[in-house]
């Protein structure tokens, strides 16, 4: 049984920021009486947020914070069970939930889901719609046991009567039921492996026995065949590394010209930056008869002078340029066809890898058929143990189908544990026991207010 013993809350709802303390463990009986919106059902949403982080009538949590303050929600809830003493502190903006169990503070490294679930399970044994139904009853929004729905009614059962062990056990038996599934579909299909090999093994007893020097000759036949294969593709292999080796030395060249291609575009770029000073000397010259620095005038022949230079430098530069985007243009283009001879390069790798995929594939091949030829070359050997082979496997089949029997066995008892833990079953028979002994405690309890 839960005593509470004392409640306190502050910046809850209308309540300010200093606290307001009820003690409920005085008297036998506390009588709290006021006209309506003087905060009786204050204390029940403080008792509800307190235990459950949400109140007593359907208000998000950010409504029970104080609208005035909009933070410091705090609760502090201490009561009873037994001999032991418990403290529970829930807060809002900021955010705290904190439990206490005979003044020792219990660890919360688990999340806050899981710690609510502890206080809810293993400390209060109830949910907040118990809690709501059955410690705490509001005139508001109170529904009496008998009105509510069937289903509602059922849950609340459960939730007090704490048979929610058989949902416990319904899911252990659902994981059980898919083990012992898995474990039946793969005993089916050891046992048809081993009927195969059982099979197969008789087939190739006799096989054996009829078709052995002609099996030998066929596999001979196909491994010179595969072996001539093998050549032409080691042939074509060759070919191809000589044309890449061609290839390669074909392009040489290809660090150097990427060399001389950035340079020539170094050289590029100043030359262009001086042609652009010199137009704009010749610019000036053209246009002006005063000195910029001194102001003077400019003597005619000096400047005609200057002027001729700088015609002189500008052709210069003009040629020089020609001469270097000539470079460029040779070097762009032999990088170009090195970009197609590397590609010609890269198509030739890929066909070289096709190839010796190829080969490995019929060295395998050839493998193969190398051990069917051992296994038949082997047929004394094989016709002496093979029997024995056979006897071996149909000895595991049998075992086998006796393990088959008996999951299926375990399988009927699965169907009754199932049958009894579903709601029609055991859960249904202690209800239906308790439900019309509730009804009358509830009756004589309202009865009694």
């Amino acid at each position: 049984m839960i005593i509470f013993k004392t409640v306190r809350w502050k910046n809850l709802l209308s309540s300010g920021n200093n606290f307001t303390e009820m003690r409920l463990d005085e008297h036998q009986t506390t009588l709290i009486l006021g006209e309506n919106g003087s905060g009786k059902s204050t204390l029940l949403d403080a008792m509800c947020f307190g235990l459950y982080g949400r109140g007593f009538r359907n208000l998000k949590k950010e409504l029970l914070v104080n609208s005035v303050n909009e933070k410091g929600l705090l609760v502090e809830i201490e009561f009873s069970i037994g001999k032991r003493e418990y403290k529970v502190i829930r807060g809002a903006k900021p955010n705290k939930f904190e439990i206490y169990v005979d003044s020792i503070f219990v660890n919360q490294d688990a999340t806050v889901r899981d710690y609510q679930e502890h206080l809810e399970r293993n400390i209060l044994k109830m949910s907040h719609r118990s809690f709501t139904q059955v410690a705490i009853l509001g005139s508001a929004n109170f529904v009496p046991f008998m009105q509510l729905k069937a289903r509602d009614r059922r849950a609340l059962v459960e939730d007090l009567l704490d048979i929610s062990i058989f949902s416990t056990m319904s899911d252990l038996l659902k994981k059980r039921v898919s083990t012992h599934t898995v474990e039946l579909r793969e005993t089916h299909h050891e046992i048809n492996i081993m009927e195969e090999r059982i099979q197969g093994l008789t087939s190739q007893l006799n096989a054996l026995r009829e078709n052995r020097e002609s099996k030998i000759g066929k596999f001979e036949e196909t491994i010179l065949e595969t072996d001539a294969n093998i050549e032409t593709l080691l042939d074509k292999v060759e070919t191809k590394n000589d044309l890449i080796k061609e290839k390669t030395s074909s392009i040489s060249d290809r660090d150097p010209q990427g060399d001389r291609l950035k340079q020539a575009q170094d050289w590029l770029t100043k030359l262009t930056d001086s042609k652009h000073r010199v137009i704009k000397d010749i610019a000036f010259y053209q246009d002006n008869d005063n000195c910029p620095t001194c102001k003077q005038d400019l003597d005619e022949e000096h400047k005609e002078t200057h002027l001729a230079e700088k015609q002189k430098k500008a052709i210069e530069l003009a040629n020089a340029l020609e001469q270097i985007n000539g470079t460029i243009r040779d070097s762009s283009d032999r990088l170009e066809e090195i970009g197609k001879v590397q590609q010609g390069i890269t198509s030739l790798q890929s066909q070289i890898s096709v190839l010796q995929t190829e080969i490995i594939s019929n060295q395998k091949y050839i493998s193969k058929l190398n051990i069917e030829i051992e296994d038949i070359k082997s047929e004394a050997t094989v016709n002496n143990n093979a029997q024995d082979q056979i006897d071996t496997n149909e000895e595991s089949l049998e075992i086998l189908h006796k393990k088959k029997e008996s999951l299926v066995e375990q399988g009927h008892y699965f169907d009754i544990a199932g049958t009894l833990l579903k709601d029609q079953g055991v859960k249904q028979k202690i209800i239906k026991q308790y439900v019309p002994i509730m009804n009358n405690m509830i009756n004589k309890y309202l009865a009694t207010v």
